[in-house]
């Protein structure tokens, strides 16, 4: 139903607007005097008014809740629109013009024309306000950083999905969201943060309850795989944004045993319909971690799947992205860590069954992804998203070159002859970390963030382990503290002052003396470091929350079974 005010009759010099004794404010009730042949009439206007106060009257009821300015605009306000929230207006809209007031009734819709909104949450689940809201958080910003610059269709498109579909997803979503946001504002106010942890702590445990459902499971079906896989994964980030290593490594631990378990690694080559996350990409964030905590899984049998299947034959066409570039790469770094370690004991390479044939069918996988990769390059345009891709595959390719071609019958003095290449990952990582604090300076995160994505620490630990250079060796250091972000397990200060005390634990024979009898020594004062003095194991032992020590074994200690040294290593 639609009543208006006639223009004639407003226009009518007999007509004349006078307001009543006693009203005040924004709202008025007016009455309209006509000719003494025309009864008198009284319409209920309300004048609309902009508001800048707390107390918002104006505008769309989203906004009016929430007590901000609105924009108005419509069908959708941009205050909506930008945090992708309902744009809910009043039922009466009231609209000035001509120097009058017009009331527009809006005729509600019939039952048949409603259409159902679709729910952003699995079925079953009742979202609160605080829920939407950082859900809204989570999928337009969590998601477009969290994956670094890879697998962005995995976390924009998959992921999301995921969350509609699978309860423990969805609770587990939402606590790394409000865990990642926290720890990358650390001005927030006391209150705030402390809001942000009840939070997530309890969609953490929601999340949890779903899971034991599915670990009672016999035989899981496909759709518990991928979220065990996935939900385990995201466990291990809210751990790390907490700073509790040891249940970091457990979660994913665990993740990476059912791993083995269900031959998950399979999946990508059966072409299935029925997945809602994209197998390849999910295999490439377990074996992200698998290479992390490498030394919690040493023990368990795991086969070589990354040999299965049959070998790429030429490269026919190049990759057609960063991140189809970088799942293939990944699993091939992660299984070349583990079969042919920087350090190894003497013995160690005759334990392993068809080492030269190994070799040679890595070396042959290598060089096809090099030349799609070389291709890829030659194709994509320059922007700071494809140069960040590009430093980082740059930087692995590096790190499976050097443990493919290393020739390791010559002992420690094989590492002589890459050098360059370790000095190539200390530019790759420098040029990383200005491309780094200029990214995180543009989305205003202030402090250290968190990335499922390529571990650059591991890479630089890699070179001031095994690098006999004393000056890259300890550039590598230097590096690792300015590393802005923390993309796996390990804090990249904490990875520095491990990799501080392997350098300080092995040159500590040029400075004090200590027997390794029977074995001999060839070491050159503050040149040269022997085989029997470098690096034979090494395990990070946790201590009380926040304290850390290195055990040191050198390779004469495990050869005579020694116990080694202990330094103790800051955790902040």
């Amino acid at each position: 139903m639609v009543s208006r005010c006639a223009s004639d009759s407003s226009s009518s010099p007999e007509s004349q607007y006078s307001p009543p004794h006693g009203s005040s404010g924004g709202h008025h009730v007016f009455t309209l005097t006509s000719s003494p042949d025309t009864p008198s009439t009284k319409v209920a206007l309300v004048k609309r008014q902009k508001r800048f106060a707390a107390k918002v009257k104006t505008g769309c009821m989203t906004c009016r809740r929430r007590r901000i300015k609105c924009d108005e605009g419509k069908p959708a306000c941009q205050k909506c629109a930008g945090t992708g929230r309902d744009c809910e207006y009043p039922r009466n809209n009231f609209r000035f013009a001509s120097n009058q007031f017009t009331e527009i009734k809006v005729a509600q819709p019939k039952p048949l024309h409603i259409q159902p909104k679709s729910s952003i949450a699995p079925r079953g689940i009742k979202v609160s306000r605080q829920e939407s809201h950082i859900f809204d958080l989570f999928r337009l910003r969590t998601v477009n950083q969290v994956g670094g610059s890879f697998n962005h269709a995995f976390w924009t498109r998959d992921v999301l999905r995921a969350a509609r579909i699978y309860p423990a997803v969805w609770h587990a979503c939402l606590s790394f969201a409000a865990l990642d946001h926290r720890a990358k504002k650390p001005s927030t106010s006391e209150a705030d943060k402390s809001s942000l942890y009840t939070f997530a702590l309890l969609q953490h445990n929601a999340s949890i309850r779903y899971m034991v459902r599915i670990a009672q499971h016999a035989s899981p079906s496909y759709a518990d795989q991928e979220t065990f896989m996935l939900v385990s994964m995201l466990y291990t980030g809210l751990c790390c944004l907490q700073g509790d290593v040891t249940q970091a490594s457990e979660h994913a631990r665990t993740s990476i045993l059912l791993f083995y378990q269900w031959r998950f690694w399979e999946h990508q080559h059966q072409g299935r319909l029925d997945h809602i996350l994209s197998p390849r990409a999910l295999i490439s964030l377990i074996s992200l971690y698998e290479s992390q905590i490498f030394g919690r899984i040493r023990d368990v049998p795991k086969p070589n799947w990354y040999l299965e299947g049959d070998p790429p034959s030429e490269p026919s066409e190049p990759y057609q992205s960063m991140s189809e570039a970088f799942v293939d790469l990944q699993p091939m770094l992660t299984a070349v860590f583990q079969a042919f370690p920087m350090v190894t004991l003497p013995g160690d390479i005759a334990k392993i069954g068809g080492y030269d044939d190994t070799v040679l069918e890595y070396r042959s996988r290598f060089t096809v992804w090099r030349s799609k990769f070389k291709a890829l390059l030659e194709t994509q345009p320059e922007n700071v998203s494809n140069k960040h891709g590009a430093l980082q595959l740059q930087l692995m390719e590096v790190a499976v070159y050097v443990c493919l071609y290393l020739d390791r019958t010559l002992g420690e003095e094989a590492f002589d002859l890459f050098t360059e290449s370790y000095a190539q990952i200390n530019e790759l990582a420098r040029q990383l970390i200005n491309l780094e604090k200029e990214t995180e300076a543009k989305q205003g995160i202030d402090g250290q963030g968190f990335s499922y994505s390529v571990s650059v620490a591991e890479l630089l630990f890699g070179v001031g382990r095994t690098c006999r250079d004393r000056l890259i060796r300890r550039e590598a250091v230097k590096l690792l503290r300015q590393w802005p972000r923390r993309d796996g397990v390990w804090r990249p200060i904490v990875v520095a002052a491990m990799c501080a005390a392997v350098i300080e634990l092995e040159e500590q024979t040029w400075y004090s003396t200590r027997s390794i009898a029977p074995d001999t020594c060839n070491c050159e004062y503050e040149k040269f470091i022997c085989n029997n003095h470098r690096v034979g194991r090494l395990e990070l032992k946790m201590s009380p929350p926040g304290q850390a020590s290195v055990h040191f074994r050198s390779v004469s200690d495990v050869r005579h079974g020694r116990p080694g040294l202990t330094k103790s290593v800051a955790m902040r």
